[in-house]
């Protein structure tokens, strides 16, 4: 199970409650992120649900998917997280959302909290952490 804690380092830390998500605060996005790393099918498949439904609703992504994104990727390389392609198939949404709704749009907007999106990680490596899960599905 440390494995699993570490993949969650600072999780906790970041400002969920202010954060927005499609139906409001972000404050269960920690929650649904630690269940995709269940064993329990239908928790996994309520917690991709919520999230594919909070932070890519409709195309449209918000100040929580930033945050939610570098947690998303570090699932892929957990050995025990099973079912991977849901994890994928959103992350995939997310970069190809609609520009009309994207990042620059929300940045610009004063209603937003404008705390630096984390970067665990440059972006290269998370490329190569996608394409790496990608092949083996």
């Amino acid at each position: 199970m440390e494995e699993k804690d570490n993949l969650f380092e600072g999780l906790n830390a970041l400002p969920w409650y202010d954060l927005k998500h499609a139906y409001g605060s972000a404050e269960e996005i920690p929650m649904w992120l630690r269940q995709l790393a269940t064993s329990d099918e239908h928790i996994r498949k309520q917690a991709i649900n919520h999230l594919h439904g909070s932070i890519c609703h409709q195309g449209w992504i918000g100040p929580a998917t930033a945050y939610a994104v570098p947690y998303l990727i570090e699932l892929l390389q957990e050995p025990t997280v099973v079912a991977k392609e849901d994890i994928l198939k959103l992350l995939a949404d997310i970069a190809t959302a609609n520009p009309l709704f994207s990042e620059e749009r929300w940045r610009k907007n004063s209603q937003v909290p404008s705390w630096e999106v984390p970067t665990h990680k440059c972006a290269c490596i998370y490329f190569h952490i996608y394409s790496q899960a990608c092949a083996t599905k």
